[in-house]
């Protein structure tokens, strides 16, 4: 009833010593690997507030030429993204604001004539030290980050 005893036993598994070496591979992966996704999130938001100040500069000035005037606006994307109309009288231009994302559009009349010639974007995300600005009255009007310096 025993095997004979010339015939070698088949092995069935891994053993503990392999088992362990794919253990300490995982590991050295997941070592590598766990700092970058982490990090990918902030990244990913900075990318959804920057797009959506350019959304919004977009969005100023094609009021801006259809009534000669921009528009102050707050836009807040809660969980699931927000839009806002500038004026009712233009539908279609929108301020669009990604879920989480906080946009703060101040215009000024800066000679009085009652007509908001500059304007200012300021988009925020309470996941991120910082924000994405333009200020259209700057000598260079660009959408750039801003690093806080208070912790978010």
């Amino acid at each position: 009833m025993g095997g004979s005893p010339g015939k070698k036993l088949k092995r069935k598994g891994f053993t503990l010593v392999e088992l362990l070496i794919v253990g300490v591979i995982l590991a050295i992966l997941a070592g590598i690997a766990l700092p970058r996704l982490m990090g990918s999130d902030v990244g990913a938001i900075k990318n959804s507030m920057e797009a959506d100040a350019r959304n919004a500069v977009t969005a100023e000035n094609a009021l801006y030429y259809a009534k000669r005037s921009y528009e102050s606006a707050n836009v807040s994307g809660g969980d699931e993204g927000a839009s806002k109309v500038l004026d009712s009288n233009y539908p279609d231009i929108k301020v669009v604001a990604s879920p989480h994302n906080s946009i703060d559009i101040q215009a000024t009349d800066k000679d009085g004539d009652g007509k908001n010639e500059c304007f200012t974007v300021k988009v925020t995300n309470s996941k991120v030290n910082g924000y994405y600005e333009y200020d259209s009255c700057s000598d260079n009007p660009t959408v750039h980050y801003v690093e806080s310096t208070s912790s978010p």
